[in-house]
C-alpha cells in the first residue's frame, strides 16, 4: 500500500513506530506523558489531540484547586457512602499535591486564596452548617487537616450572610498550567500531533494502528486520555458527557474577595477575574440540553447565569458578557475515574467527574503505574 500526503521525514518522526501514543493533550494526557518519560527514558512518546489546543475541559474550567464543597460532599455521601467519598477525597488531595510537584515551582498562577461555599437561601446554608463538625472530624481523622471548613460572614450581594470557608482551597490559571506541562513535555522530547483526530484503533501483529484524519499512526501501546469522548474510541465504557457553559462578564463593581466560590452542591461556581466575574455550571438546571458532548452556549443557560449574577451578586447593575465558552465533562454513576487496560496494549485514563484539575495528575500517574506493572509482568 502506498502512503500519500506524508513525507518520509514526517512518517519517521511522528507516524511510525512509536512506543506510546497518548490520545488527548489535557491535564491527564500531558502528565501521563511526563510520568511515562520518567518510567521509560528512551521510549518514543507521542501526544495526539484533535484540536489546536486541548479539547475537552482542561483549559476551559474555572481553575479551582478544590476537593469538594460541603454541599457536594454531603450529597455524595448520601448518594453513595462514606467510605467511597473518603477514597474520592484521598485521590483529589493526592492529585493536588502531585500537580504542585510536577509543575515544580513554575508559574501556574497559583493563589492560596481559600474557597467559599455560598447560598441564595438562609435555610439551605443553616442546613449545610450542621454538617461541619462531622466533615471536619472525618477529614481530620483520615487526612490530618484541622478545621478544614469554618464559618465566615461577608456581605456578598443578596446572598446569605453566612458562608463556609475551605481554608485549604486555592486557584490557578489553567492556561499557564497547560503551557507549563507542554513545555516540560518538549524538554522531555515528547512529540505532538495537534489538529489530528483519531477515528479508530485496531491491532495489527504486534502494533496498534491509530486511524486518523491525517493518516495512520503505529505504536506499541495506546493510552486514551479522552475523558468524555472516550466512547468514540473504546466501546463499553461507563462515561456520560456533560457540557459546562461559562461566561466572563464585562467590568462590574462586585466587591468580591479574590477567591473561589461554590453554590448549589458545586454545580454553580464563580470567581472574580480582576473587576470582571467568571461564572459557570448550572448544568443541573438544564439536565436534558447539557447531557451532550457538543460545545456551545445556549441562550437559556447564558441568561440564567446573567440573571443569577444580577439578582445575587451585583443588584441594580447591568451585566454584559465579554466572553463565553463551554467545556465537556466526563461523568458516570461511579465517582471513581476509569484507569484500566481495555485490551492488549490499550489503556484508558478517563472519567474525571468534573474534577480533572484535582485528580488529573493522579490519574496520569496511576495509568503509568499500571503500564509499568504490565511491562514488568511481560
Amino acid at each position: 500500500m502506498v502512503r500519500s500526503g506524508i513525507s518520509y521525514w514526517e512518517a519517521d518522526s511522528w507516524y511510525d513506530n512509536q512506543d506510546y501514543v497518548i490520545v488527548g493533550s489535557g491535564i491527564v494526557g500531558l502528565t501521563t506523558a511526563l510520568y511515562l518519560r520518567e518510567a521509560f527514558p528512551s521510549a518514543r512518546i507521542l501526544i495526539v489531540d484533535r484540536g489546536h489546543l486541548p479539547t475537552g475541559g482542561s483549559t476551559k474550567n474555572a481553575g479551582f484547586l478544590c476537593f469538594g464543597s460541603v454541599g457536594e460532599l454531603i450529597a455524595n455521601i448520601n448518594l453513595h457512602d462514606e467510605e467511597q467519598v473518603i477514597q474520592i477525597i484521598k485521590r483529589r488531595i493526592e492529585g493536588l499535591i502531585l500537580l504542585r510537584e510536577i509543575t515544580d515551582g513554575e508559574d501556574i498562577g497559583y493563589k492560596n486564596c481559600g474557597g467559599y461555599e455560598v447560598s441564595t437561601s438562609v435555610s439551605i446554608m443553616e442546613s449545610l452548617v450542621t454538617h461541619l463538625p462531622y466533615l471536619n472530624d472525618l477529614i481530620h481523622e483520615h487526612f490530618g487537616s484541622k478545621e478544614t471548613f469554618r464559618l465566615t460572614n461577608h456581605s456578598i450581594g443578596k446572598l446569605a450572610k453566612t458562608q463556609i470557608l475551605n481554608q485549604y482551597e486555592g486557584s490557578i490559571h489553567t492556561g499557564k498550567l497547560i503551557s507549563t506541562l507542554i513545555r516540560k513535555c518538549h524538554i522531555d522530547k515528547i512529540a505532538f500531533l495537534q489538529s489530528t483526530e483519531i477515528e479508530s484503533i485496531t491491532a495489527y501483529q504486534d502494533q496498534q494502528v491509530l486511524h486518523s484524519n491525517r493518516g495512520e499512526i503505529t505504536s506499541k501501546a495506546v493510552i486514551c486520555c479522552t475523558n468524555a469522548f472516550t466512547d468514540k474510541l473504546i466501546s463499553d465504557v461507563n462515561i456520560r458527557p456533560h457540557r459546562n457553559q461559562v461566561i466572563l462578564t464585562s467590568p462590574l463593581n462586585h466587591n468580591l474577595p479574590e477567591s473561589c466560590f461554590h453554590c448549589d452542591e458545586g454545580y454553580l461556581y464563580f470567581r472574580p477575574i480582576g473587576n470582571r466575574l467568571l461564572i459557570g455550571g448550572a448544568r443541573n438546571k438544564y439536565a436534558t440540553t447539557e447531557a451532550t458532548d457538543r460545545f456551545g452556549n445556549t441562550t437559556e443557560l447564558t441568561e440564567y447565569l446573567r440573571k443569577w449574577i444580577r439578582s445575587n451578586l451585583v443588584p441594580n447593575q447591568p451585566v454584559d458578557i465579554e466572553m463565553q465558552w463551554s467545556g465537556i465533562l466526563g461523568t458516570g454513576s461511579n465517582l471513581h475515574p476509569i484507569v484500566k487496560q481495555v485490551r492488549s496494549n490499550v489503556y484508558v485514563a478517563a472519567r474525571m467527574n468534573g474534577m480533572g484539575v484535582a485528580i488529573g495528575t493522579k490519574v496520569g500517574k496511576d495509568v503509568v503505574n499500571l503500564i509499568v506493572s504490565d511491562v514488568n509482568l511481560t
